[in-house]
């Protein structure tokens, strides 16, 4: 696997990977949005600005997981991040939150929350092994992380010459 670690690459969401995502989604209990057509709310994956939507691919371009990170006006985004039920433990997880905190850095984003269901022991151990704080809780039997991203290295330094 650390082949394999060392050779993902991160593409953006595309239609074809709709039946993947919605049945990785089912089984880990996320869901997918009801009344609506996969293609739709693929379309919607794929094109919409306020949606990042990549996938987590190996060396013969095979999908080992997708994040997506949805924008919101005041430059926070909650994350959701999926691994390929055969590759979690792997690292892969790690090396899509990597790509997470550097996407976020590199888009201005100032602040990232995940919300994960209490009885979900992986994710609950996960996200503060990150820099991930635990928030007060909003939703009942959710667990609500938050993580600052510091974005004083994209700003140029402060002009304090007389």
């Amino acid at each position: 696997m650390r082949k394999t670690l060392d050779s993902i690459r991160f593409r953006s969401f595309v239609q074809g990977d709709v039946d993947l995502l919605g049945a990785w989604l089912r089984a880990s209990g996320l869901g997918v949005p009801e009344g609506i057509a996969p293609s739709s709310w693929g379309r919607r994956l794929a094109a919409d600005p306020m949606i990042k939507c990549r996938a987590a691919c190996g060396p013969r371009g095979e999908v080992l997981g997708f994040y997506r990170l949805d924008l919101a006006p005041d430059h926070s985004a909650e994350i959701t991040l999926i691994v390929d039920p055969r590759c979690r433990r792997l690292g892969v997880g790690r090396l899509m939150i990597s790509e997470i905190l550097e996407e976020a850095r590199q888009t201005g984003i100032k602040k990232l929350l995940a919300v994960v269901e209490e009885g979900n022991e992986a994710g609950r151990d996960f996200f503060p092994g990150f820099g991930f704080e635990t928030k007060a809780r909003g939703v009942p039997g959710y667990l609500h992380f938050e993580r600052i991203i510091h974005g004083g290295e994209q700003l140029p330094p402060l002009d304090i010459s007389d």
